[in-house]
């Protein structure tokens, strides 16, 4: 067998082990199931139409007001606190006092590199809620060959103010995260994964309210 060719099978199969490797707790991990019975109140899987990678939608409610909880969530000093695959994150531009550039980079069990996304940030206030919409801008920033830039990305929260001393937030995320992810343990490790992060900034958010 030729050396180049060779060299090629051996570099096939040392990714296809790594690749194993990262997603094998993956596959021995239950199931999960749509109808949580968690401290969210929905949280699912929602098909995207183009795409085998799927969006998650989400609801659940706090203690306090929603000042609170839009102050929390968009503290960039905090999100690790409850997003733990975020390596890092970097306000790169401030456009005005609603609009704003982020750079942020992504720890990824996928082979080899770190995920990096550039997205625009708009937020709007009213009475009685506030809207974070949050897409990829990948053409704003200059790329980095050493992380993989995902330039398909679709994300919002929408904080609204209920009665009793209530917030209610509903998220809602997308992306492909670009390269060769199978679609199949990125659904369900984006399920699984974005539960945990939800109840943690739930947590969050209520011990930060005002008793």
């Amino acid at each position: 067998m030729a050396p180049t060719r060779l060299l090629t099978l051996i570099k096939r199969f040392l990714t296809a082990t790594f690749l194993c490797i990262s997603l094998s707790y993956c596959v021995n991990m239950p199931q999960p199931s749509l109808n949580h019975s968690t401290t969210l109140s929905r949280i699912s899987l929602v098909n995207k139409v183009g795409s085998d990678f799927h969006q998650i939608n989400a609801t659940f409610q706090v203690t306090g007001d929603k000042a609170t909880a839009f102050k929390i969530i968009s503290n960039l000093s905090r999100t690790k606190d409850w997003l733990p695959e975020v390596e890092s994150i970097q306000t790169l531009e401030i456009y005005d006092f609603n609009n704003f550039l982020l750079r942020t980079v992504l720890d990824s069990p996928w082979p080899f590199k770190q995920r990096e996304t550039i997205t625009c940030v708009s937020t709007t206030f009213d009475e009685k809620t506030t809207r974070i919409d949050i897409k990829s801008c990948p053409q704003r920033y200059p790329a980095n060959k050493s992380y993989v830039r995902v330039e398909q990305l679709k994300s919002s929260w929408r904080i609204k103010q209920l009665a009793n001393n209530t917030v209610e937030i509903d998220y809602q995320t997308w992306l492909d995260p670009t390269g060769y992810v199978p679609a199949y343990f990125f659904n369900q490790q984006l399920l699984t994964r974005t539960k945990s992060s939800l109840n943690k900034l739930q947590t969050i958010i209520n011990d930060a309210s005002p008793k």
